[in-house]
């Protein structure tokens, strides 16, 4: 018995921690900070990163003194023969002799080292250059994801909170069936007012169900952006009212440069001028330095531990190769590339002027935004002073019902337009921060 009941406890606590486990409690910074973690794509464009670092440090190694060692051994079975004229040697007439031996064996280590390459060098900083343009794409992608996950974050709230008021709704209106009920059996109301009330309040139900479908489908949405398994629990500790509390202050002076597509555009900029420099490289001249160090066997007979038969030898020299033809065919290269960087000029200058735009776009509807968030604040505390008083009105039955529905259709729809002001006016402080490339 006490062995069970150590194993139900032990059985409970691994229960309570694996449920406390598969809840996540996250405000919009932890939300972005789990997606960018989680997220299969960004961890496969980090590979285009890693393929380009192999790069930079394969073309590095170029550079490193080739190293090479070889060895034969031979064995011939005819040896070849060489005319030697008359009179050469003493002899009367020409005569066939072999200079070579039956055995022959080399071995050798040879060094090779570039000592001036220009091509070489472009190469290497063309990689450089690429790996650049590879990690700026992955900080598009993460700006991309994490404003993805932020939107969802916001549209969560929103449904949350547009569940919460329908909720609200939907007990009001029961509230009020439930008075016109009592008013209708004591023949305070006509049977249609009542019919009315009952209907307005099945009408309450129908609009909670569908906005509860629509908070499952947001939840459904954060944890697919954030790339989480469906079945964890998540709970936003933002709200609506907090983000939005914090006023944004529209820049003066802005730095075109922050934004990514106008880098990726100076790197693509960047990268045609080394592709012209590297056209141009193959007709300069490279310089190499080279040695050689052997030990050459001869005999007649194999015997490999005579030293008589071994010979060593070496040589070292400069290689000098001047390309005379490379000319001709690098200079369609040349302007191609040529080309390609006016291309890319005309493509970054039209790019800062739309990002120009897009800013004071945003600026625009941000300060739009902030102020109809004002204004529906104020109307939505004006509606919910109306509907207390004629509510209090209606319960003392000294009104009737269609003049507390006028007024609580006035303020459902105050309390619609405030709380869709405060999501509008976060999506375009979201939006401004994305066009600064913040």
């Amino acid at each position: 018995m006490k062995q069970l009941f150590i194993t139900l406890i032990f059985t409970i606590s691994s229960i309570a921690i694996q449920a406390q486990s598969d809840t996540l409690k996250l405000s919009v910074e932890q939300a972005v900070e789990t997606g960018l973690k989680h997220r299969f794509d960004l961890k496969a464009d980090q590979y285009d990163v890693l393929v380009s670092q192999n790069q930079v440090t394969e073309n590095k190694k170029q550079w490193l003194p080739e190293i090479s060692g070889s060895g034969t051994l031979q064995y011939n079975t005819q040896q070849q023969k060489t005319i030697v004229p008359a009179g050469l040697l003493g002899n009367d007439e020409p005569m066939a002799v072999s200079l070579s031996t039956k055995y022959y064996s080399v071995y050798s280590l040879s060094l090779y080292q570039y000592i001036l390459n220009p091509t070489l060098s472009i190469k290497t900083r063309l990689s450089k250059n690429e790996l650049a343009q590879e990690k700026e794409k992955v900080q598009a992608s993460k700006i991309e994801i994490k404003n993805q996950i932020k939107e969802a974050y916001l549209n969560m709230l929103l449904k949350n909170l547009q569940l919460k008021m329908a909720e609200n709704d939907q007990n009001r209106y029961r509230e009020y069936e439930e008075l016109a009920e009592g008013r209708y059996q004591y023949g305070k109301m006509l049977e249609n007012d009542y019919l009315r009330a009952k209907l307005d309040y099945e009408n309450a139900k129908v609009t909670t169900q569908k906005l509860s479908q629509n908070y499952q489908l947001a939840v459904k949405y954060l944890k697919y952006t954030m790339n989480i398994e469906p079945e964890t629990e998540i709970i936003l500790t933002d709200s609506l009212s907090v983000l939005a509390s914090s006023e944004v202050r529209l820049h003066e002076q802005i730095n075109l440069g922050k934004r990514t597509e106008v880098k990726q555009l100076q790197l693509e900029q960047q990268n045609d001028r080394l592709k012209i420099k590297d056209a141009r490289s193959n007709n300069l001249p490279t310089v190499s330095l080279f040695a050689n160090y052997s030990q050459e066997f001869q005999n007649n007979r194999f015997h490999y531990l005579g030293n008589q038969s071994w010979n060593p030898f070496s040589y070292a020299g400069v290689k000098f190769s001047i390309p005379i033809s490379a000319h001709f065919r690098g200079s369609n290269n040349i302007k191609k590339y040529q080309f390609r960087s006016e291309q890319t000029a005309m493509k970054l200058q039209q790019t800062k002027a739309d990002i120009s735009f897009e800013i004071e776009k945003a600026g625009t509807k941000l300060d739009n935004a902030l102020k109809n968030m004002k204004i529906t604040h104020k109307n939505y505390d004006l509606s919910c002073q109306i509907y207390t008083n004629q509510k209090q009105l209606y319960k003392l039955a000294g009104g009737n019902y269609d003049h507390l529905l006028d007024t609580e259709k006035s303020l459902n729809t105050a309390e619609q337009n405030y709380i869709q002001s405060v999501y509008d006016y976060l999506i375009a402080k979201l939006n401004y921060e994305k066009a600064l490339g913040e």
